[in-house]
């Protein structure tokens, strides 16, 4: 056997750090999701990595030939990155507005997230926290005990009644299951 040249020296070690990379990148990052085998995660962040090595490997090789199309083509060239600015004002403009749901004022947004890993007994137990904490909001509390007051309810006969005006009148910032419980506590 021979020794290696500089040249094939030097892609030998840009093979090992790709390689390298890419098992760490599918170990550790798990862009698929912890369900997804490790397999499945090599052979997606292999593609995006060759990929971009790819591009940029093109770019390299052609790059003599495009910038001398940009610069013969000054005017059609400079439509490429105007077209992007262009895009990214008006995402930016628009960006926030399809995101967000309206809030009215005195009303609040709960989003609960939890880890990819964590098991659907866990979350249930977390929601039933949460659902028991929202069910101690003063305001939803408040809106229950002013409705059966106006209604005069005495009792279950009437949670119907009174479930309806609720809902209607908390519609969008509490659940039923939340409202029935509250419900449930003031007419027994």
């Amino acid at each position: 056997m021979g020794k290696l040249n500089k040249k094939n020296s030097n892609l030998v070690n840009i093979i090992i750090s790709c390689t390298t990379i890419i098992f760490l990148l599918a170990e550790y990052w798990r862009p698929l999701g912890f369900d997804r085998s490790i397999v499945v995660n090599l052979i997606f962040v292999a593609t995006i990595c060759f990929g971009i090595l790819g591009i940029f490997s093109i770019l390299r090789r052609y790059y003599g030939q495009i910038l001398n199309w940009a610069l013969a083509n000054k005017l059609l060239f400079l439509i490429i990155p105007a077209t992007v600015l262009i895009s990214g004002g008006w995402i930016m403009n628009n960006t926030g507005k399809e995101f967000m749901p309206s809030l009215n004022e005195g009303s609040f947004l709960l989003m609960p997230t939890s880890l990819p890993h964590s098991g659907v007994a866990e979350n249930k137990r977390v929601l039933q926290q949460l659902d028991m904490a929202v069910a101690t909001i003063p305001e939803i509390e408040k809106v229950v005990v002013m409705t059966i007051d106006q209604l005069s309810a005495e009792g279950m006969k009437d949670m119907g009644k009174v479930m309806g005006v609720v809902s209607k009148e908390l519609a969008g910032q509490a659940d039923g299951k939340t409202i029935s419980t509250i419900v449930k506590s003031k007419l027994s």
